[in-house]
């Protein structure tokens, strides 16, 4: 969840936005059509992005890890290497 106050670019969410959709797809998918389990292990947000920030970037890693473990429980994602 990306915390309240931090502030990001029209551009910055819409990455955020298109990840949180990637994420439920991918987890839905690995279920329902793979019937295997999703790992998720690379992901990121380059320093040159437009509207990088540190907190930035840190509530982006957030909301990937929250996305993961929220889905660990009954669910085929298996887990996150961060």
């Amino acid at each position: 969840m990306l915390l309240a106050g931090t502030r990001l670019s029209a551009m910055a969410a819409e990455q955020v936005a298109f990840m949180r959709k990637w994420m439920a797809d991918h987890i839905h998918d690995s279920a329902a059509v793979l019937w295997k389990p999703l790992l998720v292990t690379v992901f990121g947000w380059s320093a040159r992005s437009n509207g990088y920030t540190v907190a930035a970037r840190d509530a982006y890693f957030r909301t990937v890890h929250d996305a993961v473990t929220s889905a660990w429980a009954g669910s085929a994602c298996a887990g996150g290497l961060f």
